[in-house]
């Protein structure tokens, strides 16, 4: 199919692919299609091309034909902010590596660590099952969904993930995770044996 046939296919609603990318439904996808295409088009970008390589599977910067040089320099420069204790310098790299490429679990660990960090909890939550969708077998996930189930009080499903980072642990998990979690675990225990709930 050539680009004036793949154009002339999405304007007839033909979006499905990039509708699944985005969570859109066909008529709201077909809408953004229409919209994104000129503005694409303006800033120099060839619009076709990046829908139609969203609509194969690609992710956003792959489909910018951004290079993967630039998200691995993101992520270090996150990582290095983060390090040093600013979170409003981490953050917004976290979150636009989590926009260019949605499917790495670890953008999402760091994005959900510094919106907890900021007590945005219900984000930091949705962050963090995220990672854990996208990684089932990591424990990472599971740890920081524990955490935040103590800060919330709710210590029934703090035990759950605290479960769940048990059965999925492995060597790659630092140190002071690992005594972190046995502490948090011991500290449920302790609760439930003083008040028979660990709700």
């Amino acid at each position: 199919m050539n680009s004036t046939e793949a154009k002339d296919e999405r304007a007839r609603g033909d979006t499905a692919g990039i509708g699944t990318h985005f969570g859109l439904d066909r008529e709201d996808a077909t809408l953004m299609v229409s919209l994104c295409s000129g503005l694409l088009q303006e800033a120099g970008i060839d619009g076709d091309r990046f829908l139609a390589r969203l609509e194969q599977g690609d992710d956003l910067g792959a489909a910018l034909g951004l290079p993967a040089e630039l998200t691995e320099f993101l992520y270090a420069r996150a990582h290095r902010w983060f390090t040093v204790d600013r979170i409003d310098r981490a953050e917004p790299l976290f979150r636009a590596l989590c926009v260019l490429d949605g499917e790495v679990a670890d953008y999402w660990i760091g994005l959900g660590i510094c919106l907890r960090m900021r007590e945005n909890l219900n984000a930091a939550a949705l962050a963090f099952s995220t990672a854990a969708l996208l990684r089932p077998q990591w424990a990472v996930p599971a740890f920081h969904a524990a955490e935040l189930a103590v800060l919330a009080g709710d210590y029934g499903k703090a035990a759950i993930f605290l479960t769940r980072f048990r059965e999925t642990a492995d060597s790659t998990i630092p140190d002071r995770m690992a005594a972190e979690a046995a502490r948090m675990t011991a500290a449920l225990e302790l609760r439930h044996t003083s008040t028979g709930s660990v709700r």
